[in-house]
């Protein structure tokens, strides 16, 4: 038995024995105690970190195998017979192997552990699989740190995303070839489309928001068309809006976290973001199960924030999305309650959820008609030009679109045949702002004003001349009142228009049939056949009377 170190005689005469080894660098005990110990670690571990933790395993079970065989070896080799063979023959040796075998593998385990996520054609599968195991078996917890986590790989999941041409892709579909795309693009796009899931969504929202304005601030800046991304950004206003403790709905103070509004202008006020996600463009109320007016209110606050960023980028001749569809849900919302809201009573109707939403959709169109007076558009010459001689089909500015929505608030309040007058108190303040009092008119007001009187003209030409429906006449005379003012200003202007066909038309159709025609009537209105007049009862059994144009025979 050599009794030079390691059998080699240049190092020199040592103690150590290969076949007594009289001390071990690492022995199969500590190995198993030190997998065991990384076992026991990862389990009290979150689930992403368990995902991170689990990939790096896997990746270097091999290493793992290899210190143990080697720990083995070493084991072994004190007790085979004959002279140990220099180096390989020493069990010391194979411990110092192993020894460094298992901390560079420690080592790469917690680099990966620490490391922030990259997303790349090498990683674009695990990533995918580790998201979906978390969201589909995580809590919010869970959830909040997962997307915290994906937080670094923002960037890298929008760069391949960019890689993808709608454009393209439509172009090779109208020519019948085959779209392609690279998989780690095609990765990325499923990515987001696994994020949109409403659970993790409705976690984002309340517990990590910086996940989603980091993503919504790179979607902003990238060429990306937006299409892909639309899914997540829509579901992630649907889950703030629906969630009281969200991050929209705690940012609407003016206290914390409602100081800077990183989310809401990140959403709302960022032209390029919302022209390319429409974020409001997918929220139906009538599917939200806790719908109050709370939350329409906060819709609304949102509505007018996307008006911002329409009127900051002044592109007043194209048709805009991004107001298109919440503008018809503002307007078109209030009716699905109205429609119940002859069942209650009076006392019960002004706290009603159809008076509140009324109420806040004619606020909303109110303050959208002054951001428009206050716009450049007041003082652009062109456009005002423009306006007044496009072709009302081909109309599809902001002046025919609030003139719009303005008459589906007023036409909603037809749906009620008792309470009129009601409904008239939540209507006025819309009403006053497209016919103010006592302000210089301005020419946009006028344009807005003469798309309003020509659908509501054409409205009453169905409801007395067909005997039709809606019957715009109910709220429009209850507004209006029955009565004539001779002054010139526009709202005299037009209640005379409107009371003279009233008093043109109305016989007609009450030869024809009685209850369509009374029908056609607010509650607080009935007709005398024998004075030949419509009377009107008001405040403390005041009434307003009007002699119709011909006669009942």
């Amino acid at each position: 038995m050599s009794e030079y170190c390691l059998g080699l005689e240049f190092l020199g005469n040592c103690k150590y024995l290969p076949d007594q080894p009289s001390w071990r660098i690492i022995s199969i005990g500590d190995t198993i105690t030190t997998i065991a110990l990384l076992m026991t670690f990862t389990q009290l571990l979150s689930l992403t970190k368990k995902e991170t933790i689990y990939h790096a395993l896997k990746n270097s079970y091999l290493f793992w195998i290899g210190a143990v065989l080697l720990i083995i070896i070493s084991s072994i080799l004190p007790i085979l017979p004959g002279e140990a063979i220099p180096i390989l023959g020493y069990p010391i040796a194979w411990e110092f192997c192993a020894a460094i075998l298992l901390i560079g593998v420690i080592t790469y385990v917690i680099i990966k552990y620490r490391s922030p996520l990259k997303f790349s054609p090498r990683t674009a599968k695990s990533t995918i699989g580790s998201v979906t195991r978390i969201i589909a078996r995580g809590d919010s917890k869970d959830h909040a740190e997962l997307a915290e986590h994906l937080t670094p790989a923002v960037p890298d999941i929008i760069d391949w995303l960019q890689k993808h041409s709608n454009f393209k892709e439509y172009l090779a579909k109208e020519e019948g070839i085959e779209y392609k795309i690279e998989e780690t693009t095609s990765d990325a796009i499923h990515l987001i489309r696994v994020l949109a899931d409403p659970f993790f969504c409705s976690s984002l929202v309340q517990r990590e928001p910086g996940f989603i304005i980091r993503l919504f601030h790179d979607i902003a800046g990238s060429n990306l068309s937006g299409e892909v991304t639309r899914p997540f950004v829509w579901e992630i206003v649907k889950q703030a809006l629906a969630n009281k403790s969200s991050i929209l709905f705690r940012e609407r103070s003016y206290s914390g976290l409602g100081l800077r509004k990183e989310f809401l202008n990140s959403t709302f006020s960022n032209c390029e973001f919302t022209e390319k996600t429409y974020p409001l463009s997918h929220w139906f109320p009538l599917l939200n199960k806790d719908m109050d007016d709370e939350t329409f209110q906060a819709f609304a606050d949102c509505f007018l924030m996307i008006c911002d960023s329409y009127f900051s980028q002044q592109r007043f001749y194209e048709h805009s999305f991004i107001i298109q569809a919440p503008g018809n849900t503002i307007a078109e919302f209030p009716r699905s309650a109205i429609y119940s809201i002859d069942k209650i009573s009076k006392d019960e109707v002004y706290s009603s959820p159809a008076c509140s939403y009324l109420q806040i959709s004619c606020a909303t169109i109110k303050k959208l008609i002054t951001k428009t007076l206050e716009s450049s558009l007041a003082n652009d010459n062109s456009y005002h030009e423009y306006i007044s001689k496009i072709d009302n089909k081909k109309d599809c500015t902001i002046i025919n679109k609030i003139s719009e929505w303005s008459y589906e608030l007023l036409e909603s309040a037809s749906y009620t045949r008792i309470h009129d007058f009601v409904l008239r108190s939540s209507l006025i303040e819309l009403w006053l702002a497209i016919y103010p009092i006592g302000e210089e008119d301005h020419i946009l007001l006028k344009e807005i004003r003469k798309r309003f009187e020509l659908k509501i003209m054409a409205q009453l030409k169905v409801n007395f001349e067909e005997g039709l429906y809606p019957a715009i006449s109910r709220p429009v005379i209850t507004t209006l009142g029955l009565y004539y003012m001779q002054d010139e200003k526009p709202e005299s202007q037009f209640r005379r228009q409107v009371l003279d066909y009233l008093k043109d038309n109305f016989l007609a159709l009450y030869r024809q049939n009685k209850e369509q025609a009374l029908d056609k009537l607010p509650s607080n209105i009935i007709f005398k056949e024998e004075e030949n007049c419509l009377v009107q009862t008001i405040y403390k059994g005041n009434i307003r009377k009007i002699l119709l144009n011909g006669n009942i025979a």
